[in-house]
């Protein structure tokens, strides 16, 4: 404990009640005594046998200069070992278990730099406090701002949540309303087809009228003849006149037939059929055209070819394709029509395992048309015959059967003649050919 005192440059003094220092740092100080030491208090001191013989029992100057605290005050202390006396701190505790006093004399220049070192101790401790204190609130700021922030965010989740309901709802009853038009436009273009088909069988109902009382009035003929040739018992003309009358009325029933067949209102149902059977039905309809107006028919198809697609539509295109040559050639003084096949030689980006597929041409000899006009065909009702002719609407028709087909419907000028624009059109299509499974 000396050592640890003397290392710390104070003075450590151990008193007891008689005022005499029991221990010390200082060995020269040790069974001395506070205050005067007469004779009489040394024979005192003596007779009490606490202290050993050897005890100086003298006195140890310290003089008191002035009070600091109530438990402090500034003393002067007697030189030790040759040093020169000077001033300490005087501090003084009692241990009352053992009856002592414990008295510390400090260097005052130790004692105020320990202060100052304290004191800037106490201030670190004070400003990490305070810079704890600050980190405490901020993270309580920032702990309340990200609670805002959650509680924002839980907002806009159920804001986003009711939009998106209000969209949902909205597109729903938007796609009801795009089925509902979809609808009615398939109505629509069904019912546009229909009237495409009437408006042919109207222009062409004086030459079917033509066609029918053709053979009614030739059959009157014969079977009034066919009476009297039977009371004169010719029976051999009897027997040719009927065979005439049932051709009469074959002819006729065919032609009945393929009215029905064109003129009903069916389900499209694309399947395998004859390309040359749709092409000959559509010639009986236009039968009376081509032999009044001297149009010579050219059918370049093979027997075998067979196509997928529905045939009453396919008829309906046909028919507005003849039609069309028919009316472009009414004034052309070499009249030909020439319905045809070739092969469609397949795109680049095509797969290789798409289906084969024929173009079908159909091409006259009238005086064509310029390619501003060729430009602006399909579009709806426009039409370059005369007024009341025409609607418009028979290309228009047309191409969208062939585009629900696969293919496309697309006007060219022939290209068999020296000026394009007066050899005649060219209307061409593409079809998928049927593969026999």
């Amino acid at each position: 404990m000396d050592l640890g005192v003397r290392s710390h440059g104070e003075k450590l003094l151990v008193v007891d009640d008689l005022d005499v220092v029991i221990m010390s740092s200082v060995a020269e100080w040790k069974f001395r005594a506070l205050g005067e030491v007469t004779a009489q208090r040394r024979a005192m001191l003596k007779a009490t046998g606490r202290y050993p013989a050897e005890a100086p029992l003298t006195t140890l100057s310290l003089q008191e200069e002035a009070p600091v605290a109530p438990d402090a005050v500034l003393m002067r202390v007697p030189g030790v070992g040759g040093s020169r006396s000077g001033l300490r701190l005087a501090q003084q505790r009692d241990v009352v278990p053992l009856g002592v006093r414990l008295m510390t004399l400090s260097d005052p220049a130790d004692v105020w730099r320990n202060a100052r070192t304290a004191a800037w101790g106490g201030g670190a401790v004070g400003a990490a406090l305070g810079l704890l204190a600050l980190y405490l609130s901020f993270r309580r700021r920032a702990v309340l701002q990200l609670f805002e922030a959650r509680n924002q965010l839980q907002l806009a989740h159920d804001e986003l949540e009711r939009q998106v309901f209000e969209r949902t709802r909205e597109l729903r009853r938007t796609n009801v309303e795009l089925k509902h038009q979809i609808a009615q436009r398939l109505q629509a273009e069904g019912e546009l087809i229909q009237a495409g088909k009437l408006a042919v069988l109207g222009q062409m109902s004086a030459g079917i009228s033509h066609e029918i009382n053709q053979p009614l009035t030739a059959l009157r003929a014969l079977s009034r003849n066919t009476q009297l040739l039977l009371g004169q018992g010719r029976t051999q003309t009897v027997a040719d006149n009927l065979k005439l009358i049932d051709d009469m009325v074959e002819r006729m029933a065919r032609i009945t037939r393929q009215l029905k067949t064109f003129a009903r209102k069916a389900e499209s149902a694309n399947a395998p059929i004859s390309l040359l059977g749709a092409v000959r039905n559509t010639t009986v309809l236009l039968e009376h055209r081509l032999r009044t107006e001297a149009v010579q028919l050219t059918l370049n198809i093979p027997e075998t070819l067979r196509v997928n697609c529905d045939a009453n539509r396919l008829e309906q295109v046909l028919v507005n394709l003849v039609s069309n040559a028919l009316d472009a050639m009414a004034q052309s003084p070499r009249k030909v029509l020439e319905v045809s096949t070739a092969p469609r030689s397949p795109s680049r980006s095509a797969e290789r395992s798409a289906p084969a597929r024929v173009l079908v041409r159909v091409a006259d000899t009238g005086p064509g048309l310029p390619p501003t006009l060729r430009a602006r065909l399909f579009e709806p009702f426009f039409t370059t015959k005369p007024a009341g002719q025409g609607l418009g609407l028979g290309l228009v028709i047309s191409s969208k059967i062939i585009h629900e087909f696969g293919g496309t419907l697309r006007a060219c000028a022939r290209e068999d003649g020296p000026d394009a624009a007066a050899t005649g059109m060219v209307f061409e299509f593409d079809l998928e050919v049927a593969t026999d499974v």
